[in-house]
């Protein structure tokens, strides 16, 4: 039987269980990860984060991994990666650097809100889906994580459970896709949903604000600066254009420490 501590999450009530590595000795597979994610039998959580030990000789304060509640590997996870650096920001005296499965993450924390620089965006590049006979123009955004974003009239009268499954199978995309449906409020501020691959429909996904702020900016909607609206709330996305990085700004909220034995 293993026994597991761990710390549960949430931002903008996407949710995750933090498990620390570096501090206890557990072995984290698929196995472990669907069971951990499952609602009903065992914590509940829509990704779970594993953190371990950073490369200090490269300014790493720690590294984490991302497992999504199928039990297949992510990588990257924008609410994931606040919530895991507002855990570590007391080890840390002011901004500091984690390493993710798509590169170098840096995280700044105060009081409200915490702010991660994800490595630039690329393969930013308008398509053409077709998504079981509905046709529609995409804006296909690489964030290590691939993104699929596409912009409509009105995000709550479109099926986005059934656009996202069809997505999943779509030959465009051999390892799935994030797909992602924005509708535009005003310049600059835009209202998004996201079914996450291996997740389904969350009530936030941060890799998934950032991939529409760039689709937006691709389509001539906002610059610098966009605010995005997500069914749990609020994320603030700055980006400066191809090659720079992207600083996602939110909260993240600890929910309650725990162990479980399973």
């Amino acid at each position: 039987m293993s026994r597991i501590e761990f710390s549960k999450w949430h931002g903008l009530g996407n949710d995750f269980v933090v498990i620390d590595s570096r501090h206890q000795d557990v072995r984290v597979d698929g196995e472990l990860c669907r069971r951990l994610a499952d609602r009903r039998r065992g914590v509940g959580c829509d990704q779970v984060m594993l953190i371990e030990q950073g490369d200090q000789g490269q300014g790493l304060l720690a590294a984490y991994r991302i497992f999504n509640t199928d039990g297949s590997a992510a990588e990257q996870c924008g609410n994931g990666a606040r919530c895991v650096g507002r855990y570590l920001a007391p080890e840390s005296d002011g901004p500091f650097k984690m390493s993710s499965p798509a590169g170098v993450v840096e995280v700044e924390a105060n009081a409200r809100d915490v702010s991660v620089s994800l490595p630039a965006p690329n393969a930013v590049r308008a398509e053409r889906l077709n998504l079981n006979g509905d046709c529609f123009d995409a804006v296909l955004v690489n964030l290590g994580n691939p993104h699929a974003v596409i912009a409509v009239d009105d995000v709550g009268a479109t099926p986005l459970d059934r656009l996202g499954k069809c997505a999943q199978g779509n030959d465009a995309f051999e390892r799935g896709v994030n797909l992602g449906i924005y509708q535009l409020i005003e310049p600059g501020c835009i209202r998004l949903r996201v079914y996450e691959r291996g997740v389904g429909e969350t009530p936030a996904c941060g890799s998934g604000a950032c991939a529409a702020a760039v689709a937006a900016r691709h389509n001539g909607h906002t610059s610098i600066h966009t605010v995005v609206h997500l069914p749990g709330g609020t994320l603030v996305i700055d980006w400066h254009g191809e090659g720079h990085a992207l600083t996602m700004t939110g909260p993240a909220q600890h929910v309650f420490d725990g162990v479980i034995e399973l």
